[in-house]
Formats: structure tokens, C-alpha cells, sequence
């Protein structure tokens, strides 16, 4: 929280810290923000910039955030797969479910770092599903649980 509050509005807390902040993964000893303006890191802190839509972020416990979709699927730029294949498996299991489903932000943003090798198969590896039942089923992230 004293990174968001750092950088000022329009700060939100995302990736690593994000995914701690929702009890998905294991906290990191730096802090991650998200910012739509450039800025500098600050010791301790590391700035992504983006500018997010509406639906990407929320308020957690008052801290803003990104949701826990766009969480997963900004791990999925930095982390290993097995390390994502967890986050979304704890995702599920807390059912941290959300009106963006993971597959919306995949095809929002197909040349994301993270993109459809890391995320579309964590997504599926964790939740032991092939192609066809993953169709029939839905999104994991999906508002229709």
C-alpha cells in the first residue's frame, strides 16, 4: 500500500504484489505497481506502465488493484509456468471469481508478453482439462460460476 501511495493517483498495485495482495502467490521482496504515466522505480518498488481499463482494476481491502484476471495473466509475464500454474489453481480454490475472464485478456492482448503459450496452457494445466471440456465448462475466471 505505501507504493501506491507513493506514486499517487492512478497507481495500482499489480503482478507479484498483486498476486500477494489476493493470497495467490507467495509475497516478493519488491513491490509492483502499475502506472499509466512513465516514472521511475524507486528502491524496493518496480513500475510497469500501462494505462488499464476500468474493468482490469478494482479496490481490495482500499487498495487499488488490478483484478484477479489481469493478475494472472501479468504473472504469466514473470513467473515460471509451474509457479502460474499454482496462482491459478489458488485462484480457483479461494474462487476469486470475476466478470474478465483470463481468456477475455488473452485475446484483448494477443502480443503480451505472457500471452497463449503461458497463460492459455497454465490455465488449462491447472485446471486438468483438455481444449474441449475447457469449451464446454467456461473460463475458470469466469462470471458464470
Amino acid at each position: 500500500m505505501a507504493a501506491v501511495l507513493a506514486y499517487g493517483p492512478g497507481t495500482i498495485l499489480s503482478h507479484r504484489a498483486g498476486g500477494a495482495h489476493w493470497q495467490i502467490v507467495r509475497a516478493a521482496g519488491t513491490c509492483e505497481v502499475t502506472i499509466a504515466t512513465p516514472r521511475r522505480s524507486r528502491p524496493g518498488v518496480t513500475v510497469h506502465r500501462a494505462a488499464l481499463p476500468a474493468d482490469e482494476i478494482t479496490v481490495h481491502e482500499g487498495v487499488p488493484i488490478t483484478t484477479v484476471p489481469r493478475t494472472l495473466f501479468d504473472l504469466a509475464a514473470v513467473l515460471p509456468q509451474r509457479q502460474l500454474e499454482r496462482a491459478i489453481n489458488e485462484a480457483e480454490v479461494l474462487q476469486l471469481w470475476d466478470e474478465l475472464s483470463l481468456d477475455h485478456l488473452l485475446h484483448r492482448y494477443p502480443r503480451h508478453k505472457g500471452h497463449e503459450s503461458r497463460a492459455s496452457g497454465a490455465s488449462k494445466a491447472a485446471r486438468g482439462v483438455d481444449g474441449h471440456e475447457e469449451r464446454a465448462r467456461g473460463d475458470v475466471l469466469g462470471a458464470d460460476r
